[in-house]
Order: structure tokens, then sequence, then C-alpha cells
């Protein structure tokens, strides 16, 4: 399987994990359930939930081990779970595998990623044989604004469709952690480039939720924007790489995925299509400088989705080589 498959089949398997997935029937020991699957998707985990999910995850499956990213502002620890067949501990582990990073709740009032991506993470480490694991090592950073998890509030996202209560869109310093890639000002950013630089993630998954505009899509998604980035990555993620993503995705759930944006006016004036810019304070931007592909995809609120809210991917892949060359070496992997 080479790399724009395997990046193909993550992004379906995490995209449907969004919208909500059918506890796994118990086969010896009981494996955890999210809050959001106890209480029919109108509660969210807390920050010790969270661990506690995730702690009973890596005592039922040997694939998983635990660790940190660093910690927040008001010092809790950023939890990482490293989900790998074999095992891995430490980068030198990985050998030709190739390194998968995905973090939910950088905005804590959008918790769809953080419950989703504790699904996947469920899947991935107890699902009898799971082939993905043959080429990937799977990183899971599930509550990365800690600190804004835990200020929960029935109003800290007006018009969001459940839960009842959520944490808040700021770190406990009164941040929003997805614009602060350039000043990394945060200790919470500054803990994930740390991490991004050690392991050298080839593919990232930044979970977020909206409550836009009403539109056909359920998922939408966005790749490099930056001219200042890799111009044959640019080109390859928009033209390439994100349709096949988004032709797989409805292929296997039905529903509708395209490029990330939403109607201008705040949704009421339908002849206009915008998007976020292209500064890499943003994190999408932001990666797609560091020379790799950024990518992200957000689903709009549906009844059909038992989360009632929608999520946010951003996903980016990345190859030691010059920049003139990494599309084709890409391809090729």
């Amino acid at each position: 399987m080479n790399i724009v498959r395997t990046f193909v089949a993550l992004a379906v398997l995490a995209a449907s994990s969004a919208f909500g997935q059918d506890a796994p029937p118990p086969v010896g020991p009981t494996p955890p359930v999210t809050t959001a699957e106890l209480t029919d998707f109108t509660r969210t985990m807390t920050y010790d939930q969270v661990r506690a999910f995730f702690g009973t995850l890596a005592e039922q499956s040997d694939r998983v081990r635990l660790d940190t990213i660093g910690t927040t502002n008001e010092g809790r620890d950023i939890p990482l779970a490293i989900i790998a067949d074999p095992p891995v501990e430490e980068p030198e582990d990985v050998k030709s595998r190739t390194v998968v990073l995905l973090f939910g709740d950088i905005h804590a009032g959008e918790v769809c990623g953080k419950e989703a991506l504790s699904m996947l993470a469920r899947q991935l480490a107890l699902a009898e044989d799971e082939p993905l694991l043959k080429n990937l090592v799977v990183c899971i950073v599930p509550i990365y604004n800690a600190d804004g998890n835990e200020r929960f509030g029935a109003d800290n996202r007006p018009g969001q469709h459940g839960p009842n209560e959520m944490g808040q869109r700021e770190n406990a310093q009164g941040l929003d952690l997805n614009r602060d890639y350039i000043k990394l000002e945060a200790p919470e950013t500054r803990a994930l480039v740390r991490f991004m630089n050690t392991w050298d993630p080839a593919v990232i998954v930044d979970t977020h939720t909206t409550n836009g505009s009403h539109h056909r899509y359920t998922i939408t998604y966005q790749g490099p924007k930056n001219p200042a980035g890799d111009g044959e990555i640019l080109s390859f993620v928009r033209d390439t790489m994100l349709p096949a993503v988004g032709q797989a995705f409805e292929k296997n759930t039905g529903y509708k995925a395209f490029f990330y944006g939403y109607f201008a006016n705040r949704g009421t004036d339908h002849a206009k299509w915008v998007t976020y810019p292209d500064w890499p304070r943003y994190g999408t931007p932001y990666r797609g400088m560091r020379t790799v592909w950024p990518f992200f995809r957000k689903p709009m609120p549906t009844r059909r989705s038992r989360t009632g809210c929608s999520g946010h991917l951003v996903s980016a892949a990345k190859c030691s080589t010059t920049p003139m060359n990494i599309a084709t070496r890409l391809r090729n992997l």
C-alpha cells in the first residue's frame, strides 16, 4: 500500500469515526467507551475521563504506549498515545514505517475530534487485524487544549448542536492555539512543535468542529495554501490527494465532501464562498511551509450525525528531501 492509498484509508477511517461508532462488542475485557457514546452524544469527556479511557486501552492492547508531549499552562500533562504493531516508544523504533500525528481539542469547545480520535484509537488498538499498522505508527494527542477543556459551560459554543456543555476555545492564558504557530507563545504550541521536530510525522490530523453556514457538504477539507510552500506539493494535494480522499469518503459513508469554506457574511451571502487565509499563524499553512502537505476536512452539523456537530482534519505529509522533488518522491513511496 503506497503513501497515497494509506493516507486515503486513514482519512476515511478517521472521518467516519467523527460521526460515531457503535462500541465494539466485548471480547475478553470490556473495551473502553467514550462519554459521548455512554450519553447518546449529549456529553463529552473531561480530562480525567480521557486519561482513564487511554489508560484502559493501554492495559488491553500491547500496541499502545502512553506518554506526553509536554505540559499545559496550568501544569497538566498533554497525553500522547502511540499505537503501532510492533509497538513503538521512541522515534528510533519507527524504522521504515510512516509516523502519523492526530490531535484533538485545540479549540476545547469543538469536541468532536476528542471523542472521534478516542474511538479511532480503540479500533486501531483492539482490532484483531489492523492493516494500517503495517505501514503506520499512529500518535494520538486526544486532548491538546486540556486547560480549556476543563472550563465547561453551556454557552461556550453558541449555536452548536451538542453536547450540553463543552470547554472553551482558548487555553488558560486566553490564547487561541490555532493562531499561535509563529509566535509560539503558549506552552502547548511549543510542545506540539517540539514533538513534530522530534518525531517528524508524515501525516498530521488536527480535528475541529464547525457550526458555520449550511451547505450540502458534510465533510470539508483543505490543503496547503501559502505560496511560500512547495508548489508541487500544493498542486498535488489540491488536484490529486484531496479529491481521492473525498471520493473514497463519499463511497464509504454516503456523505458529500468538498474543499473547506463557508458562505460570506456569516452564511447569508450564497453568491460567495470564502475560506480562512494562508497566514502561517494558522496551523495548516504553518505546516505547509515546513515542506509538508497540510489538508483538513470539516463536516457540517446534520441530524444524520450522531455527534450533531462536525470535525476538521488537517493532515500533512513530509519527506526529508529537497522541495523541488518531494512530490515525485512521495508519489513513488
